[in-house]
């Protein structure tokens, strides 16, 4: 392999897992690396294939475990020591499996009878303010069961470490977790640290194929995060007043969920409206990522074509109509995230945690921005979506966003505004090394992603 390509090829690996270019060898891989999963390793193909304008075979994808074996990879795609593979699509995309729940519930269902056989302790894992579950849900069941409460607000390290060590002491056979997000997120990777010997949270990475001694149920009380449906958690380092950080892995995925859309009455109609736009990002993204996957692009549209006629009656009170409609469409784009990702509007999202703003806020904050950028530097992007969901428009999408922003109170404060655009460029960084940024449709760097938040705030001003 020419010298050049090489040492390109090593800066993409570096800038992928936030390295020194100068420790990545040919035996660089998940051994050394703890956050080289496979989702980080799709996305390194897919920065590979971009700077490349190349499509590497599946097998060779497939067959990669080192630096070295990509570079092989790369070596065969340039015709260095083959000739390219040939391809019917010439787009640089990356298709990955479909993957989910196990089992997956709707509407009011006895859970008792889902308990597995020889089941002794039950860990219920709940937020602050979210305990109920249908009166016996538990009943003719013998086994012990034990309430949890994980932190107020949303996942940090030290919260997750206390639930964690909790949960190591009681050895559950079952964890179940109710409640939004961030209690469900918050479940999966104090289950992984108190189960999972070599897991840490920023250390070594969990891996597809741990050993569990317990099952995970979800159980969500508001509906449009899909952590539910998804292997990937989001928690802060230090306080909620940190940057989000993600992890992802398939064997975070809940074994079972149970989706009763009764279940989300008591729940404000704020975090419900903001919940709602959280999914409709999810769909508006990952429909659009550069990871393709046919059957989760069905999921997405779906969701998208359900989210926006939902969020056209923002303002409305949140009833029984409403939670039906949103907990389809936070299934849906939950799915649909999963295997295709999402980007920009996510990528900067997970940064403005720190600034007090809530996520389905900080998304609802950016997302027309984002379509606004993407169109623009690729035009056509969203016609697809577009055409499936019969929105027909761009800017009728966007201004559907925006009123439901508006109507449900989650315009940030202006002092916060303020803040925000004091710390763009840092907001801009944190975001570019965010997994998201690299599978949105449109190529980003610091400028892109300040420019996109410039836009935002002044949307907002």
């Amino acid at each position: 392999m020419d010298e050049a390509i090489r040492r390109a090829l090593d800066e993409l690996v570096a800038a992928q897992f936030a390295l020194p270019v100068d420790v990545i060898g040919p035996d660089t891989g998940p051994d050394q690396v703890p956050t080289w999963d496979s989702l980080a390793q799709i996305q390194l193909v897919v920065r590979v294939e971009r700077r490349f304008s190349v499509r590497l075979s599946v097998d060779d994808v497939m067959a990669i475990e080192t630096v070295a074996d990509l570079r092989r990879a790369l070596a065969r795609a340039l015709g260095a020591s083959a000739p390219p593979t040939p391809r019917a699509d010439p787009s640089p995309r990356t298709t990955v499996p479909l993957h989910g729940p196990s089992e997956v519930y709707w509407g009011s269902t006895g859970l008792a009878r889902w308990v597995p056989a020889g089941t002794s302790r039950i860990a219920l894992v709940h937020g602050p303010t979210t305990t109920r579950l249908p009166d016996g849900a538990f009943a003719g069941v013998d086994a012990e069961v034990r309430s949890f409460t994980r932190d107020r607000g949303e996942p940090t390290a030290a919260g997750i470490e206390r639930l964690a060590a909790e949960l190591a002491a009681f050895e559950p056979g079952l964890v179940v977790a109710i409640g939004g997000g961030s209690t469900i997120d918050t479940a999966k990777l104090a289950r992984a640290r108190a189960e999972v010997a070599h897991f840490a949270l920023d250390g070594r990475a969990l891996g597809d194929t741990p050993t569990w001694r317990s099952r995970l149920w979800a159980i969500p009380t508001v509906f449009g995060s899909g952590a539910e449906v998804s292997g990937a958690a989001v928690y802060a380092r230090a306080s909620e007043a940190s940057a989000r950080v993600v992890v992802f892995s398939r064997s975070l995925m809940p074994d079972v969920a149970f989706l009763d859309p009764a279940l989300a009455r008591e729940a404000p109609a704020r975090a419900c409206w903001a919940a709602a736009l959280d999914a409709v990002a999810h769909a508006v993204e990952a429909a659009t990522s550069t990871l393709d996957h046919p059957l989760a692009t069905g999921f997405a549209h779906l969701a998208l074509r359900d989210g926006e006629r939902l969020l056209a009656r923002a303002g409305t009170p949140f009833g029984d109509r409403e939670r039906d409609v949103a907990a389809r469409v936070g299934y849906y784009a939950g799915v649909a995230q999963q295997h295709r990702s999402v980007g920009a509007c996510h990528a900067l999202a997970h940064q403005l945690g720190a600034h007090g703003l809530a996520h389905g806020q900080a998304v609802g904050l950016l997302l027309g921005s984002v379509i606004a950028f993407n169109d623009r530097h690729a035009p056509g992007v969203y016609d697809a979506l577009l055409a499936s969901t019969g929105i027909g428009d761009l800017d009728l999408l966007a201004t559907t966003i925006d009123r439901a922003v508006e109507a449900t109170g989650l315009v940030p404060a202006p002092d916060v505004l303020a803040r925000i655009e004091a710390e763009r460029v840092a907001i801009a960084r944190g975001a570019l090394a965010d997994r998201a940024a690299a599978t949105n449709p449109v190529p980003l760097d610091v400028a892109a992603l300040a420019a996109i938040l410039d836009a935002a705030l002044g949307r907002w001003a």
